[in-house]
C-alpha cells in the first residue's frame, strides 16, 4: 500500500486541488489509510527479519549498523528520527506530496517512479532496520527481565536525549552553518539527527511498554483498542495525524543549519493561524477550511 500511495500522489493532490467542506474528513481518511499502510510495512519486515535471524544482539547490531552503512553515503540518516523529536502537523501546503530522495516532481516519468522505490523499497525499509537495532538493543541492555524498571529507564533516557537535543539545537545550528568544509559540517549534522533518532525509539519503546504495563494488561486486545482510538483521535484533535507517519524522505547536509532543526509543533501552527489573520476574506476562508 505504501509504494502505490506514493506513486499516486500527484494524481491524489489534483483531485483535491478545490478545497471542499468535506477536505478534513477525506485527508484524515487518507492519513489514516497511510498510517495503517506504514504500521503493515514496519511490522511485516520487523517480524520478518526476527524469522530469518532470530532476536537477538548480533542480529540488532548488524541491522542498525546494515542501516547506517547505506544511509550515510544516501545523506539519509535523518530519516531515523520520530516524534517528540519531529512534529509534522496535518495543514501541510501540498497535503499530498510525499518528498522523496531526489525530489523528482510527481510525473508519469521513470525518473518519479525510480525515485519512490529507491525512498519506499530502500529508505524506509531501512528505517525499519535501524529502529529495529536499536529498539532491541534496548531490549537487551535495559533492565530486560524487569519492564517495568527497562519502561520508566528508557522514558527517562529518550526524554533526557529530548532535552538535550533542544537545548543544542541553536548552538549545534550555528556551529554546522560556520564549518567550512561541507564533510565535517555533515557528519557533525548527521550525529546530531542519530542521537535525535535513538532518543526517538527509547521515547516509543518506553510509551510501548508502559500501555502494556498499565492499561489493562490483563486484556491486551481491548488494551490495543483503546490505546489506538485515544491516540488517533488525540492526534486529529491537535491536527497532528502525520506525526504519526514516515512521510517521505529527508536529505542531510543542509550547509544552512537547518539539518538539525527539529519540527516544532506551535512552529508550524502558529504561522499558518497569522496568515489566516492577516490574509484576505478568500484566504481567510481557504485556510479555515483546511483547518
Amino acid at each position: 500500500m505504501t509504494l502505490p500511495i506514493n506513486l499516486l500522489q500527484g494524481v491524489v493532490g489534483s483531485l483535491f486541488a478545490e478545497q471542499r467542506v468535506t477536505f478534513n474528513i477525506l485527508y484524515r481518511l487518507y492519513i489514516y489509510i497511510y498510517g495503517f499502510a506504514m504500521v503493515n510495512h514496519f511490522r511485516g519486515l520487523w517480524y520478518l527479519i526476527d524469522h530469518l535471524t532470530g532476536v537477538n544482539i548480533l542480529s540488532a547490531a548488524v541491522c542498525l549498523g546494515a542501516s547506517l552503512l547505506v544511509f550515510v553515503p544516501l545523506r539519509a540518516v535523518n530519516n531515523i528520527a520520530a516524534s517528540p523529536f519531529i512534529t509534522n502537523v496535518d495543514i501541510p501546503q501540498q497535503p499530498f506530496r510525499v518528498t522523496t530522495r531526489f525530489g523528482v516532481q510527481p510525473a508519469k516519468t521513470w525518473l518519479f517512479v525510480g525515485d519512490v522505490v529507491l525512498t519506499v523499497v530502500l529508505i524506509i525499509s531501512l528505517v525499519v532496520l535501524a529502529w529495529r537495532g536499536i529498539w532491541q538493543l534496548l531490549d537487551f541492555t535495559i533492565f530486560p527481565s524487569d519492564q517495568t524498571r527497562s519502561t520508566w529507564t528508557c522514558l527517562g533516557i529518550g526524554y533526557a536525549i529530548f532535552i538535550t537535543v533542544v537545548v543544542l539545537e541553536s548552538p549545534t545550528s550555528c556551529l554546522v552553518r560556520k564549518i567550512k568544509g561541507f564533510y565535517v559540517g555533515l557528519a557533525v549534522e548527521m550525529v546530531f539527527t542519530f542521537v535525535s533518532g535513538v532518543g526517538s525509539v527509547a521515547v516509543w519503546r518506553g510509551l510501548w511498554l508502559m500501555y502494556d504495563v498499565y492499561v489493562l494488561p490483563d486484556q491486551p486486545v481491548v488494551s490495543y483498542w483503546v490505546t489506538h482510538g485515544v491516540g488517533i483521535v488525540g492526534l486529529f484533535i491537535i491536527l497532528a495525524g502525520r506525526s504519526a507517519l514516515v512521510t517521505g524522505c529527508g536529505v542531510d547536509g543542509k550547509e544552512d543549519g537547518s539539518g538539525v532543526r527539529l519540527g516544532r509543533y506551535l512552529e508550524q501552527i502558529c504561522p499558518k493561524l497569522l496568515i489566516s489573520g492577516s490574509a484576505s476574506p478568500e484566504n481567510v476562508q481557504y485556510e479555515e477550511t483546511r483547518l
